[in-house]
């Protein structure tokens, strides 16, 4: 298979253009550059999937994303994050308004369609700024050869954008299975897994185990299983207790297979920060799967999360700008973005983004106070500024968001007109007590810590970190623990879990 992509990246580096493909034409677009997006600027959009099957998106999906990979790895080249780029596939969008909404100056579209153990794969090259193809081909192959098509397509690409590449760039990214089964189930857990929903992750998680049982030396899918165990754990969907095993199992797995892999040191990443809180580990491969793949949004934001937590807050907002220049439709990037302005007492630039998050994705778990960051969003800027009512209809919206029935609903509203914020907050950690399955610790204790509940939230606290509560990372950041972190006894934890208190 490598001797058939070797020849193939030959031919195509020496002759890029091709026959033209039959792609639908995009609407017009307006004849002057982006603003923002350097020359050397890719957006790679979702193929259409043109095949008759009715579950061949994660087939069409899988190659776009592997493109992304691929070019991703290429020295001087800006490639927008995956998320991004995906979240226009159905925007209506001319090429123009794609390329300044993704800050792109040239975009890769193209097609599938599989019929057996055949398939058509084209592909085209447009420049943003005048509508004009620079590339186009396409490619009449046997679905085995998908692999080989990627690298001519990303190599025509690079050649299209006249960069410098050499073989062994593009093959240093690839990580190709005997077994084309693995291949295909990796790509539907990869498909499956960018869904974030509850089934979605946990059948993510089968997939990847179905492609290492076939093939146990696989390490892409080992790192993926890591990074979709992850979520399941700060969403509440799985324990702790069985989590963090499997976690550290797929990630050291990952790393000893092939730690040139980004998704391998994002994972080793993940369980040196959150479960060992070795912070100098963490950073260090953080910041090596950055320097493996500059364009992946997702290393980027990994460590700006760990720059945040060990309080290096304008670090971690620099890096955070990064991840969401990559990735600017990003939900998570975007909303951790306006917690790390809230950290840093930078109130309008975090409404901003709180508010432009809400707008990509108003049920996005994130959004909804979910995960080890609590509840932060618009709602937290309101009340810091005491626009209490605005914040109040913020806090009502996300408790109905996340399912709280009527009658707690009622409760709240009635606190609220009793005894303003303070009591929606007492009320509303009283029903958290009492639900089903039980509250977060941490959880809780940033909530009693809202209402002057000091010594409460202390021994909560101190709860989580014998818990070894993989959201304590964050416990030095958090403004609403500020008072709390003038008690000897969090200082205490702070100092043995290497942390230092940033006060707003």
């Amino acid at each position: 298979m490598l001797a058939v992509a070797v020849s193939a990246l030959s031919v195509v580096l020496l002759f890029t253009r091709k026959q033209q493909t039959a792609l639908p034409e995009r609407p017009s677009v307006v004849a002057r550059p982006s603003d923002s997006a350097p020359s050397r600027s890719i957006a790679v959009l979702p193929f259409y999937e043109l095949s008759a099957a009715q579950d061949a998106a994660w087939f069409s999906d899988g190659l776009t994303e592997e493109i992304i990979g691929l070019l991703g790895r290429v020295d001087g080249l800006r490639v927008a994050a995956r998320s991004s780029s995906f979240a226009l596939r159905d925007a209506g969008l001319d090429a123009r308004a794609m390329g300044d909404t993704l800050r792109v100056a040239t975009l890769l579209e193209g097609s599938v369609r599989r019929d057996g153990n055949q398939m058509r794969i084209t592909a085209r090259l447009v420049d943003v700024s005048t509508g004009y193809q620079l590339w186009s081909s396409s490619f009449d192959r046997r679905v085995s050869d998908a692999i080989s098509v990627q690298y001519e397509i990303a190599s025509a690409i690079v050649s299209a954008l006249q960069l410098r590449l050499s073989p062994s760039q593009v093959f240093g990214a690839a990580r190709t299975p005997d077994n084309p089964e693995v291949r295909d189930l990796y790509l539907r857990g990869v498909h499956l897994r960018n869904k974030l929903t509850r089934e979605d992750l946990a059948k993510a998680v089968e997939f990847f185990d179905r492609a290492i049982q076939l093939d146990s030396s696989y390490a892409p899918a080992y790192a993926w299983k890591a990074t979709t165990l992850g979520p399941m754990m700060w969403y509440g969907h799985m324990p702790r207790t069985l989590g963090e095993p499997l976690i550290r199992a797929a990630a050291a797995r990952a790393i000893r297979l092939d730690p040139s892999l980004s998704e391998s040191q994002i994972a080793k990443g993940m369980v040196t920060f959150f479960f060992d809180w070795n912070w100098a580990a963490a950073e260090s491969a953080y910041r090596r799967a950055v320097e493996l793949n500059p364009n992946d949004a997702n290393a980027h934001h990994s460590l700006a999360n760990l720059l945040r937590s060990a309080g290096r807050v304008d670090e971690g907002i620099a890096e955070r700008l990064r991840a969401h220049e990559l990735d600017p439709l990003s939900v998570r990037i975007t909303s951790q973005l306006g917690s790390d302005y809230l950290i840093a007492g930078q109130f309008d630039r975090a409404a901003a983004h709180f508010r432009r998050a809400i707008e990509l994705e108003p049920h996005s778990p994130v959004l909804k106070g979910q995960g080890p960051n609590m509840e932060i969003g618009i709602g937290h800027v309101y009340e810091r500024e005491r626009r209490y009512n605005e914040a109040f209809t913020e806090y009502l919206k996300r408790d109905s968001l996340n399912g709280a029935a009527p009658d707690a609903l009622l409760a709240l509203r009635q606190a609220f007109a009793a005894t303003g914020i303070l009591g929606y907050w007492r009320t509303r950690g009283e029903q958290l007590e009492r639900s089903v399955p039980p509250t977060d610790l941490l959880h809780l204790a940033w909530i009693w810590a809202r209402v002057g509940e000091k010594e409460k939230a202390v021994q909560l606290i101190e709860r989580a970190y014998a818990d070894r509560n993989p959201g304590m990372v964050n416990a030095g950041v958090l403004p609403d623990f500020a008072e709390v972190r003038k008690d000897a006894r969090i200082q205490r934890i702070l100092r043995r879990m290497g942390l230092r208190a940033v006060q707003p």
